[in-house]
């Protein structure tokens, strides 16, 4: 793991030890995951890869670990009980860290790959996802925090963000077009063309 994430998790008081015990968890392809244990407690570090651990090449902005932060955030405020809690963040080195959640919790997903089905499961998963999409579906919070990667992601071609008039406008613009840029052929967003010239 990054030796300038160990020291800001040190500045920032949130472990005790500058040798702690890293360990990776494997099996995901889009971000290195490892637990940081200090020796009193243990966290959850994430850093997402600009390229994926997989045969084809397949990079995607490291920009994502951030929206995964806002929809963490997002949903617990809607199912509190549903998300791990973030203890810390640093855009700039592109990572955040959550608590552990220890062997008392079921990984649901790798009783399915050892062909363990629970129906318990599938419906709590059920609930959970319907009161997510029905508090999101018409939230302009939601809106605001997503809608941009969604119409790059989707290559939608075009966003209605309006003029750039208030500054929250920008934002939006900027961000998009960082993200198509990041993205190259693999994302369209007409708007970067015509707005290039702002940015560069």
């Amino acid at each position: 793991m990054n030796k300038k994430i160990i020291r800001y998790l040190l500045d920032k008081k949130i472990i005790t030890s500058s040798n702690p015990i890293v360990t990776p968890l494997t099996g995901g392809v889009s971000s290195d995951i490892f637990i940081c244990d200090d020796g009193e407690h243990k966290i959850v570090i994430k850093k997402a890869l600009a390229k994926l651990r997989i045969k084809d090449k397949w990079f995607a902005p490291t920009s994502r670990n951030k929206v995964e932060q806002d929809y963490i955030h997002y949903v617990s405020k809607i199912c509190p009980d549903c998300m791990p809690k973030i203890i810390a963040t640093d855009n700039e080195l592109g990572f955040f860290a959550m608590e552990y959640l220890d062997e008392a919790h079921h990984n649901w997903k790798a009783e399915l790959l050892q062909g363990i089905f629970k129906v318990e499961n599938a419906q709590k998963a059920a609930e959970i996802l319907a009161i997510i999409h029905r508090h999101s579906r018409n939230d302009p919070i939601a809106k605001e925090t997503f809608i941009d990667h969604l119409a790059v992601a989707t290559n939608a071609g075009q966003l209605k963000a309006g003029a750039f008039a208030r500054s929250e406008r920008t934002v939006k613009w900027n961000e998009v077009i960082r993200i198509q840029r990041q993205l190259e052929d693999e994302a369209r967003f007409i708007g970067g063309k015509i707005y290039n010239r702002i940015i560069d």
